[in-house]
């Protein structure tokens, strides 16, 4: 995945029209932990199947240090968020008064 990805709410866009939600990426990272310990998912690799979404080739760190940098660029968006959320009340406040 190359560059920062669009975020809203509760999606990632990895590429126009193609997002995927937060909720799934926190699945994928727990699941290739498990599977990295030798438990499986019965309907096959969730290491090949997020490969195969993301677009991402390399081994299973490479696509964990995928998915954590998409975490992390969504958890900095939702923290800008928040910040833009309170100078918003703080003006609004302050305009009441």
């Amino acid at each position: 995945m190359a560059g920062p990805a669009r975020m809203t709410e509760l999606q990632v866009e990895l590429s126009p029209g193609r997002s995927i939600t937060v909720w799934t990426l926190l699945q994928w990272k727990y699941a290739i932990k498990l599977e990295a310990k030798g438990l499986r998912h019965s309907k096959g690799s969730v290491t090949a199947h997020a490969k195969r979404v993301l677009g991402v080739t390399g081994n299973r760190d490479k696509i964990l240090a995928c998915i954590q940098g998409l975490l992390d660029q969504y958890e900095q968006y939702m923290k800008e968020q928040a910040k833009e959320s309170a100078r918003i009340r703080e003006l609004t406040e302050g305009a009441k008064q």
